[in-house]
């Protein structure tokens, strides 16, 4: 199957790449902790991961999945498996072991990188797939049978990698109607829709764009990261929805935009302390992916 597209370096792969060549110093992501990542620091764990990922055997045209949160993980590991030309399949981290183990055989996956926090279903899941233990990564934590990725981080080294690629992505389907399928989205339409989408709903450059859709889902990921770091916004993920810490965040983090469906922001307005909250950051707000009630646009 198809996992390159011709290098295309933004005219080509992401704005990410030139923004972290022109403005390194610029936040590229802010964790709910606190804790920040530059465009430069992103990019220098990106390029030793993918380093990281070649020692494990991935290559270009082998799928590698990702079981993580929202996170900088989960950039870092995307954008690295986009870049030696595997394509990515992001995980559901709601999904049983045996569903785990179902996309990781149907999708040929070659390396696991997962969260401590799943350790369970990873370790399940990988052993039931019959993932070599070369192709299996933790991050941030210690699960049984896999590799501990930052210390295979540490020992990379600062080598240039050649040109950089554009892998493709494969989401799987909920599988409601039979076993999930496997949709493989191109790199270069995704680019280009979604910098449309960007220039539509005011997503620009110093943008904070607060992420609660989660990454492995479509609208997490397409009209979530991968637009802010073509636009050069700030990713701020939420890894999940609490209106309480949603609309704390907003007014703390600043944030000035902020995607979701409809009862996301159902939720936000009928929270009975929504009056105390500073929310004069957010310049805007788009929602879909289910009915809208016009009433919800007014309120």
């Amino acid at each position: 199957m198809p996992a390159v597209d011709p290098a295309y370096l933004c005219e080509g792969a992401l704005g990410f790449w030139q923004i972290a060549e022109r403005q390194p110093s610029r936040i590229a992501i802010t964790e709910s902790n606190g804790g920040c990542s530059t465009f430069g620091e992103l990019r220098d764990r990106v390029d030793r991961l993918s380093h990281a990922l070649r020692g494990c055997g991935a290559k270009t045209g082998d799928a590698v999945a990702v079981l993580l949160p929202n996170s900088s993980d989960w950039l870092a590991s995307a954008l690295a498996i986009s870049q030696i030309g595997a394509y990515l399949v992001p995980l559901n981290w709601h999904l049983t072991a045996e569903e785990l183990a179902y996309l990781l055989s149907n999708s040929m996956s070659r390396v696991l990188i997962a969260d401590h926090r799943f350790a369970s279903t990873a370790s399940q899941a990988a052993r039931q797939a019959a993932l070599p233990e070369q192709g299996r990564l933790a991050v941030a934590g210690d699960i049984p049978g896999f590799r501990d990725l930052q210390s295979l981080l540490d020992a990379q080294p600062d080598a240039p990698l050649g040109d950089r690629l554009a892998g493709s992505t494969m989401f799987y389907s909920s599988g409601t109607t039979g076993r999930p399928k496997g949709v493989m989205c191109a790199h270069r339409p995704t680019i280009l829709a979604f910098k449309a989408w960007s220039e539509v709903v005011g997503l620009t450059e110093g943008s904070r764009y607060l992420i609660v859709n989660p990454f492995f889902h479509t609208f997490g990921y397409k009209a979530g990261w991968v637009a802010a770091l073509l636009q050069g916004s700030t990713v701020y993920p939420e890894q999940v929805f609490d209106a309480q810490a949603i609309l704390h965040r907003i007014e703390s983090d600043r944030i000035s935009f902020l995607p979701g469906p409809p009862t996301l922001f159902l939720s936000m307005l009928a929270h009975p302390g929504l009056k105390n909250f500073d929310l004069s950051s957010l310049k805007s707000s788009v929602t879909g992916a289910s009915t809208v009630p016009p009433i919800l646009i007014k309120r």
